[in-house]
């Protein structure tokens, strides 16, 4: 809702100008918590008033859950610990649109794979990505690559513009874009797992005593690896490479 032209808001009575501000507020005090990065002092009492006040915004403003707390008994005036806030079922999201806001004014839809069902997808909007991508960035500097601004990533993934529904084809090009050193890159194109372009690139790497970090799906290394094993292949990456 944060999207929202300054005249749209300006139309609307004042509790629904309520819901805009504090998503504004909530979204800066998620921002600065993040912001502290990943070595902060664990502070449990300030996560749980943060985690209460974002239920309280959900509940006001989404009103398929909020029908869903409600028919268990839940809501902020019940609701004392964060422990106590309902959870959705996965499944919830394939049925119903579960948004604070319009579905056609977010500015990102990430689905399900449909892997159980490929006509009924999961649909999660997002209507900024500015909380997203600040805490995959600073968590992936924190645990990745804590001592360096940026390597070479060599990606088992399909590039955003190949996968705009994918939050993981998001998470990847964020982190090529923020953190990828020269010669970063993907390896799943529309032909699929681009094995022998990356063999190639790792020959490189050897030769080269550059370090790299190999990025991806679990199952996007299952397929590369029984490619190597068949064809008898081995790496030795440099000192310093990542997975």
């Amino acid at each position: 809702k944060g999207s929202r032209g300054a005249g749209e808001q300006g139309s609307r009575g004042a509790e629904e100008q309520g819901v805009v501000e504090s998503v504004v507020e909530l979204r800066a005090a998620i921002l600065e918590m993040i912001g502290r990065g990943a070595d902060q002092p664990r502070d449990d009492d300030a996560w749980g008033r943060l985690a209460l006040r974002l239920f309280g915004y959900q509940f006001q403003a989404n009103a398929t859950y909020r029908r869903f707390c409600e028919r268990r008994g839940k809501t902020p005036a019940t609701v004392q610990a964060w422990g106590e806030i309902p959870t959705v079922p996965i499944a919830a999201f394939k049925e119903f649109t579960l948004a604070c806001g319009a579905a056609l004014q977010a500015v990102a839809c990430f689905m399900t794979s449909g892997t159980t069902n490929p006509a009924k997808r999961g649909r999660h909007y997002h209507f900024t990505l500015e909380v997203y991508d600040a805490s995959a960035a600073t968590f992936f500097k924190a645990n990745v690559l804590p001592e360096l601004d940026r390597m070479r990533l060599l990606i088992l993934g399909s590039p955003p513009e190949l996968s705009p529904n994918s939050s993981l084809a998001h998470y990847l090009g964020l982190m090529r874009d923020r953190f990828g050193g020269p010669g970063s890159g993907f390896y799943i194109g529309t032909e699929g797992l681009e094995a022998e372009r990356l063999r190639g690139d790792f020959r490189a790497a050897e030769r080269e005593g550059a370090p790299v970090c190999l990025l991806g799906a679990s199952f996007a290394f299952v397929h590369f690896l029984d490619r190597c094993r068949a064809d008898g292949l081995r790496f030795r990456l440099p000192a310093g490479s990542r997975v």
